[in-house]
């Protein structure tokens, strides 16, 4: 509302006075603002306003706009077709990209908004970290867990120091039955934040996979992977010693 409250007084008040540049930008957020609150009538209001008052012909952002509204009524379909339009024009343009991303997903066009998101990262920046953690979670909803793998390695290259990402590159590793691997994320992760009770049950839950796998697919020896399961636990019983719950938490840690 805060946008609102600053921008429609100069709009309904001042627009003569402002210039060109301020104009259109001014009525954008204003518009926008009025999407984030379902209002698409007032949204439509200002949006004739710059048809009318801004002639530039041909824009890429009315399009993206006249979008942003078919999406809020819900109309996907149409607005799609807008955007699909609006970059056979402008290829480049890097917000209607992203639109076309966000409506195939509402729309529930999983297939497409995975092949549009790897259009979008081969033709732009591929350090866009939100667009990597939005194709892990696809190809985690198609349960293609490889592939969520490789784009999650994209986003710790981006960002080492997070341990979220780690514990996400863990978590994929567990359930692809890469229990070693598993069990070294999850250690990384606990690294960069201490205490982590997710890393420490990642790092229980692997290394107790690990000790029951197959002697090939361990690469250190079930002293350390005993000494990281007893190690896991003690660190839990620890943190969940104040809990209201320790007791329940010790005899499940001691199964």
């Amino acid at each position: 509302m805060d946008v609102i409250e600053l921008a429609k007084p100069l709009i309904d008040n001042k627009f003569s006075s402002l210039d060109s540049v301020e104009k259109y930008e001014i009525l954008e957020q204003l518009i926008i603002a009025y999407l984030d609150i379902n209002d698409v009538l007032k949204a439509e209001k200002y949006l004739s306003i710059i048809t009318k008052k801004i002639d530039n012909g041909y824009s890429s952002r009315l399009q993206k706009l006249n979008g942003m509204i078919e999406e809020t009524k819900g109309n996907y379909e149409k607005a799609i077709d807008i955007y699909n339009e609006t970059l056979k024009k402008d290829e480049l343009n890097e917000a209607v990209h992203k639109r076309l991303i966000a409506v195939n997903i509402a729309n529930g066009n999983r297939d497409e908004a995975i092949k549009l998101l790897n259009k979008y990262l081969e033709i732009f920046v591929s350090g866009d970290e939100d667009a990597w953690l939005q194709l892990a979670d696809l190809y985690l909803l198609d349960n293609q867990c490889q592939q969520a793998a490789y784009c999650i390695e994209e986003v710790i290259l981006i960002d080492p120091r997070n341990h979220l990402y780690y514990l996400r590159y863990a978590d994929i590793m567990l359930c692809l039955g890469k229990y070693q691997m598993a069990s070294k994320y999850y250690c990384k992760a606990l690294d960069l934040c201490k205490d982590n009770v997710r890393a420490l049950y990642g790092i229980l839950y692997s290394n107790q996979y690990l000790l029951k796998s197959k002697p090939e697919d361990k690469l250190t020896s079930n002293e350390t992977i005993q000494s990281l399961i007893n190690l896991a636990k003690e660190e839990l019983e620890k943190l969940y010693k104040s809990s209201p719950c320790k007791e329940v938490v010790k005899e499940f840690l001691e199964q």
